[in-house]
């Protein structure tokens, strides 16, 4: 009887180890993929603001230096159209730095 109830329990353990163990290689997969996408979402975010710098450095240069100024205020115009909401909502929060700033100095 003995040998019969320690091998029904060494069959349950073996069982609950092989799920367990397959929980955890789903969770490393899962984990590894969402950890892919994270990478990938900050690396499109960083791509994007590396671009954007890139083209405000050209259009400085090309409106310091008076190459192709004509286009280059066309494309800030363009900008500033599809950035209006954008632009005035960084210009309200600059106001209210400045403020802020202002009263710590003042007081």
């Amino acid at each position: 009887m003995g040998e019969q109830v320690k091998t029904v329990v060494c069959a349950r353990v073996t069982s609950e180890l092989i799920k367990l163990f397959g929980q955890r290689k789903n969770l490393r997969k899962k984990s590894s993929t969402s950890f892919a996408r994270i990478v990938q979402r900050k690396y499109s975010v960083i791509r994007k603001n590396v671009l954007f710098t890139l083209s405000f450095m050209l259009s400085v240069f090309n409106l310091t230096n008076g190459i192709d100024v004509k286009e280059t205020e066309e494309r800030i115009a363009a900008y500033k159209k599809e950035n209006e909401d954008l632009i005035k909502k960084n210009k309200s929060k600059l106001v209210h730095c400045t403020y802020y700033f202002t009263c710590l100095l003042l007081d």
